[in-house]
């Protein structure tokens, strides 16, 4: 909302200050596991209440430490609420051996709304997938 004074109403532009365009950073170092072929939810990456205009990008960065077992064909993705934004398949993590993973993604201009980022994976089916550490990052831009 914005208040004037005057005879004719000026074009509303957002602050950098703007609460909803801080970076936000969500770093989970506890392991999380899956041993699920379906894409699931990794828990604590994720970003409730991602408030767009429409002329706004999103750039949502995804980085992991892999663990145990050896999965020939996990999957990982970043979405945006159900629509997949990017997505990476068929990546093989060897056993006991550390690993690490990093997807990026550019939601260029989506329709003005409320939205939920998140990142989820798949092992494949029958080995357990194991993401020790986990860092989740989005930045909402300012329309040009």
């Amino acid at each position: 909302a914005k208040l004037e004074l005057g005879d004719s109403p000026t074009e509303w532009t957002q602050a950098a200050s703007d609460p909803f365009l801080q970076v936000r950073q969500s770093y989970v170092s506890g392991s999380t596991t899956t041993t699920s072929a379906t894409m699931t939810d990794i828990t604590s990456a994720s970003f409730a209440n991602v408030i767009v205009n429409g002329k706004q990008t999103v750039l949502l960065s995804f980085t992991a430490s892999g663990g145990q077992g050896v999965v020939a064909d996990h999957s990982f993705a970043l979405l945006r609420d159900s629509t997949t934004l990017v997505s990476v398949q068929g990546y093989t993590h060897t056993a006991n051996k550390s690993s690490i993973f990093s997807l990026l993604a550019i939601d260029v201009n989506p329709a003005a709304g409320n939205y939920t980022y998140k990142a989820q994976f798949a092992s494949d089916g029958v080995a357990t997938l194991t993401i020790n550490g986990r860092m989740l990052t989005l930045i909402v831009l300012p329309s040009a």
